[in-house]
């Protein structure tokens, strides 16, 4: 009896040793846990943008309508520099480990992605499954609006990246993306591009009289609507352009990445009405030919699509009628492509990874060549086969009753 409760006391006092109690809660209470990361750069150096959310104020311990986080800056000649000096004017020390999202700036990106990433990649408490965007302007102005629906616009962010299927108009990059793809030979970065708003780019602006309450002369407001659309191309580390959605999705195609959204098309039958169909899957590959005199790329897509709207009253149902369908689509997608790649051609950056192709198959070959040079003016051809399936129990639009067969 008396060696159990021997083993007793020591097991509790082995609990208590590891459970952190009041001294973790003591300590928690002095850090800032960084949410949100934004990078910027002037002609004097670079300045940080941190998000840190509060954790009294998530637990529910700070009362009011304070916000949950805060945003704080720093600025020094290296980013280092420029982190630590947030705790000049922090009293919570940051910490990394819950970062959800990196924020390059449209300066930064145009000077070069490899000083910045430098750190990020040496970074102990920065997991490298961290989200990178490139802001449209600054991304000062990214981590300082306030959207609604969400206090802490890093999870706002992070959870526009994760719901893009429904358009698949920006690509999804992770800090290990990036740096896979910054040292890889033959494929060049692409990261998705966000911008800050006033207000929702597809609503008339507001006259003067309806915008609700008094604005103090010189006073800048945050904006409210963050957008993620299209995409910033890189050629080695540095921004060279935009890409529209389109082409973003031209671009997804391509690497296979397209997970969802809306393809309309003309109905085969009734040239004046649209249809809806919706991506479900998507396959591509990247066919190098190289050999016997022939210096071309054949890019294969495979897509398959539901029918998902009919604006009109005529069926597709035929088999002739949705091999007309599938061609339309096809059409579609590969406008998008051409796109694409009409826009990595024209600025000399191959961003599909076709060199990487070149330089796996071809291997002696890809030493006597220098791809930047080669790629611009490399015959590109694009075949795209769709195949489209019933997305609910039947192909027929809702007709009225006039137009019904007795």
């Amino acid at each position: 009896m008396a060696t159990g409760k021997k083993v007793f006391s020591c097991l509790i006092i082995g609990i208590l040793f590891f459970f952190p109690g009041c001294w973790d809660r003591k300590e928690i209470n002095r850090i800032g846990f960084a949410v949100g990361l934004g990078i910027d750069k002037d002609s004097e150096g670079y300045q940080i943008t941190t998000q840190m959310a509060l954790p009294s104020l998530l637990e529910g311990g700070g009362g009011g309508e304070e916000a949950p986080v805060w945003v704080v800056g720093g600025k020094g000649r290296t980013i280092f520099e420029a982190i630590r000096d947030v705790n000049t004017r922090s009293a919570r020390r940051p910490f990394w480990g819950h970062l959800n999202v990196i924020v390059i700036g449209e300066e930064v990106a145009k000077n070069g992605l490899i000083p910045v990433l430098d750190l990020l990649s040496r970074g102990q408490e920065l997991r490298r499954s961290n989200y990178v965007v490139v802001a449209k302007g600054k991304a000062r102005d990214i981590l300082e609006a306030e959207p609604k629906l969400e206090s802490i616009n890093a999870i706002f962010i992070s959870n526009l990246i994760e719901n893009r299927t429904g358009q698949s108009i920006a690509p999804v990059v992770t800090l290990n993306d990036l740096l896979i793809s910054l040292s890889t030979a033959g494929i060049e970065s692409v990261l998705p591009k966000i911008q800050a708003l006033d207000q929702e780019s597809f609503l008339p602006p507001q006259k003067k009289e309806e915008k609700a309450g008094p604005k103090d002369e010189g006073e800048e407001k945050p904006k409210q609507i963050l957008e993620l659309r299209g995409a910033g191309i890189f050629k080695k580390d540095k921004f060279v352009t935009w890409m529209d959605e389109e082409t973003t999705r031209g671009y997804l195609w391509v690497k296979g990445q397209v997970k969802g959204g809306i393809i309309v098309i003309k109905n085969p039958a009734e040239s004046d009405r649209d249809l809806s169909l919706e991506i479900k899957r998507n396959k591509s590959f990247i066919f190098p030919r190289l050999e016997n005199g022939k210096n071309e790329i054949l890019m294969k897509v495979v897509a398959s699509l539901n029918l998902v709207e009919n604006t009109g009253i005529v069926s597709v149902e035929t088999e002739e009628l949705i091999q007309d369908l599938n061609q339309k689509a096809s059409e579609s997608i590969k406008k998008e492509i051409n796109k694409a790649i009409k826009v990595a051609q024209e600025f000399e950056t191959d961003i599909f990874g076709i060199g990487e192709k070149v330089r796996t198959q071809y291997p002696e070959l890809w030493e006597q060549m220098e791809w930047s040079q080669v790629f611009p003016g490399m015959d590109i051809k694009v075949e795209v086969e769709t195949v489209t399936q019933e997305a609910a129990m039947t192909l027929r639009p809702i007709m009225p009753p006039t137009q019904r067969r007795k």
